[in-house]
């Protein structure tokens, strides 16, 4: 699922090496007055990199950006008015509760409110594709400045050449059918494509095939590292800091090998899944995967009482992004997703409790039958920890196919889930 950060072309606080710090709970008001971040310093700050960034991405401003730094409340507002254009508030905490029901968040996470109130703390700069404004946070440390502006700025370049705008559309058939993992895919593109750039130019030699390659792998093993033990977001967080880390590290790596004009060609001729965005050469490949026709009607059969209220994929970072928080170490993580090849899954509400999750069922789909395994072992974990003390699971294997279910353990449930998901040729 990725609805969230669709239409916001943001940069977002994760702790990593030698990345931007973690944001402070300080606020501005606590901070001395010489080094709060004011609209003054932006501009300097502005002044001082855009011929550098420039220079780099070998691309143009040409035009003034406008500026604006806001504090916790304004861009809260800002982000409730943007997603506004997207989702219902309905829509949107049928979301939340999906999310976690998959355990993006913790069982006991709220609402509305608590979805605004975590997503805007990570927030750390904005920019405005519609209304060409580039928007600080400005409870950020002063030190975060350079790394942040440099960031939108770049999005700012992406805007007059390419027109952000136009990647904003959410994907869907129709009012309950998303596919996120192909939205998501443009923003791994986007925001890879920004901390790249911005990676490149606070590298000495200000070449992407110079940027320290220990320093992105790095930067990726942090984030699979964070656990819900120590941090219980963590699965949220990683799953939006994603474009920051995995997708940058791909694009330094498609930018070595294409160079920037390559990465221009990408607006034109978009990645499809993230799996493509994780993996450079599967990106260069452009590797195919398996979409599905879905069949709800198996299970709303069975379960009369139930109805089929939304579907969606999770693709290969939605599942390295939960299957992460039962892995021994970044390496197990990705093993535990790599080989994804499609991925479906659909969500059922007990008509007794309107728009409440109450049944979900998934199928994915692996290079081989290996891949398929290692997935399941680690899905089996993972569900356990998760779901397993609210929601009885099953996780069933068929060489290189996976179903899944939460809300049941049915036999005649998961027989009924490989009926509801055929394959479509890639």
């Amino acid at each position: 699922m990725r609805v969230f950060g669709l239409c916001l072309f943001l940069f977002m606080g994760c702790a990593s090496a030698n990345q931007a710090a973690p944001k402070s709970n300080t606020s501005a008001s606590s901070t001395s007055e010489d080094l709060r971040i004011t609209k003054e310093s932006l501009t300097v700050m502005i002044d001082e990199i855009l011929p550098s960034l420039e220079s780099v991405r070998g691309l143009s401003i040409g035009e003034n950006i406008h500026t604006s730094v806001l504090d916790l409340q304004e861009l809260s507002q800002y982000t409730r008015n943007v997603l506004a254009d997207f989702l219902t508030e309905e829509e949107l905490l049928l979301q939340i509760k999906v999310m976690k029901m998959l355990g993006f968040f913790p069982l006991d996470f709220g609402g509305v409110e608590a979805f605004f109130d975590l997503y805007t703390s990570q927030i750390l700069g904005v920019y405005d594709p519609k209304e060409n404004v580039l928007m600080v946070n400005g409870t950020s440390s002063f030190s975060e400045l350079k790394m942040i502006t440099a960031h939108e700025l770049v999005h700012g370049l992406q805007d007059i050449h390419f027109d952000l705008e136009k990647y904003t559309k959410i994907t869907k058939s129709d009012s309950k059918t998303f596919y996120s993992d192909i939205d998501r895919a443009r923003i791994f593109m986007i925001e890879g494509d920004a901390q790249g750039t911005v990676y490149t130019f606070l590298s000495a030699e200000k070449q992407p095939a110079k940027v320290n390659r220990s320093q992105l792998a790095q930067r990726n093993d942090y984030l699979l590292s964070l656990k819900t033990e120590e941090e219980k977001m963590a699965n949220f967080i990683r799953y939006m800091a994603m474009p920051y880390h995995h997708a940058a590290q791909t694009i330094i790596l498609y930018a070595s090998d294409k160079g920037w004009s390559g990465v221009n060609e990408l607006y034109k001729n978009l990645p499809t899944s993230t799996e493509q965005m994780m993996h450079v050469e599967k990106l260069i490949a452009r590797e195919a995967f398996f979409s599905y026709y879905t069949s709800p009607e198996w299970i709303e059969v069975i379960l009369p009482n139930f109805t089929h209220i939304f579907s969606d994929e999770l693709g290969e970072s939605g599942f390295l992004s939960l299957l992460a928080d039962v892995a021994t170490s970044p390496a197990q993580a990705m093993k535990y997703a790599d080989g994804w090849n499609g991925d479906r899954f659909l969500v059922f509400q007990d008509n007794n409790i309107l728009r409440e999750p109450a049944l979900l069922i998934g199928r994915t789909d692996w290079d081989s039958a290996q891949d398929a395994q290692e997935f399941a072992n680690g899905w089996k974990k993972y569900l356990q920890k998760h779901v397993g003390s609210k929601w009885p699971y099953f996780v069933s294997i068929n060489d290189t196919a996976v179903i899944y279910g939460i809300g049941t353990s049915s036999e005649k449930i998961q027989k009924a889930t490989w009926a509801s998901f055929q394959q479509t040729a890639k």
